[in-house]
């Protein structure tokens, strides 16, 4: 007679660690800027100058088609010549602003096509200025912030398009090095960034994404260092 058998009892094997998410993002530089910078300033600004523009043209036919401007010397009235004047200077500088200025500045703002790439080892970013990588041991803070970069504008600076970014702070004693300008910066930009009081740096601007991706982002971000 045959012995039963007794069935083999699985040993209890530790689960394995769920992977940690990774993400890669690249852009080709062709995408409209209004699908991933905040062009409010910019609309503004076309605006103010689309109102001085209508306000200049009443100011500047007005006197001329009521035949308030004289030669010098015939009893010419001063207050339809500061309107006129006046009318006719910032109306010219409406125009240069919405016909030369604005369309200038979004050609300068174009970039040429760069990525992302955020993983195990840390943040990987490349352009036409070349790749580099910012090691998770080397970074004392990540965050996603908007990029203070500002255009000279007459006497006053402003954003025009503001971009957002990955920022990033570096370990005292790292080996790493400040970028001189974040991956996706247009090479041609006519301002500046503006440098932080607290020592964080952009370093790669982020174009546009879908709310996936952004999850996706957030994710990884958070999976290996606390923003």
């Amino acid at each position: 007679m045959l012995a039963p058998v007794t069935p083999e009892v699985p040993e209890d094997r530790p689960a394995a660690e769920p992977a940690k998410p990774s993400i890669a993002l690249s852009w080709t530089g062709k995408e409209p800027l209004a699908t991933y910078t905040d062009t409010s300033a910019k609309r503004n600004l076309a605006f103010l100058n689309t109102v001085v523009l209508m306000l200049a043209l009443p100011g500047t036919l007005l006197p001329l088609l009521l035949h308030r401007i004289k030669p010098a010397g015939s009893g010419q009235n001063d207050a339809w010549m500061a309107l006129f004047i006046l009318s006719g200077v910032g109306g010219l500088l409406a125009l240069l602003t919405l016909f030369i200025y604005l369309p200038v500045l979004t050609v300068l703002h174009r970039t040429p096509g760069w990525s992302l790439t955020i993983g195990p080892r840390g943040i990987e970013v490349s352009s036409t200025a070349g790749r580099r990588e910012f090691r998770w041991k080397d970074l004392d803070k990540v965050a996603v912030e908007k990029i203070d970069g500002r255009v000279q504008f007459f006497s006053s600076k402003m954003n025009l398009y503001e971009q957002t970014g990955i920022h990033i702070k570096l370990a005292k004693g790292g080996a790493q090095k400040a970028p001189s300008r974040p991956a996706g910066w247009p090479p041609w930009y006519p301002g500046s960034i503006v440098a932080r009081k607290d020592k964080i740096i952009p370093v790669c601007v982020l174009g546009p994404m879908t709310a996936h991706q952004r999850a996706e982002l957030r994710d990884a971000l958070s999976a290996y260092h606390r923003q």
